[in-house]
């Protein structure tokens, strides 16, 4: 899992206070692409779903910055 290698190359120890709170906001970050991008709800993200999210919020912060 990326967080493990994150946190491992940043000298982290496992269950210590950065480990966690990393570990919490990789939970945050998978949880929020889910809703965006899981189209079939199957817990798997697609390239196809990935790009359809990514263009999604590309319009979204666009229209925010237009």
């Amino acid at each position: 899992m990326h967080v493990q290698y994150i946190c491992k190359k940043s000298g982290w120890a496992e269950n210590s206070k950065q480990w966690k709170h990393c570990h919490e906001l990789f939970i945050e970050l998978w949880s929020n692409l889910q809703v965006t991008a899981d189209n079939d709800d199957d817990g798997q993200i697609t390239v196809d779903e990935w790009v359809s999210a990514c263009s999604y919020l590309h319009r979204g912060y666009m229209r925010l910055w237009a």
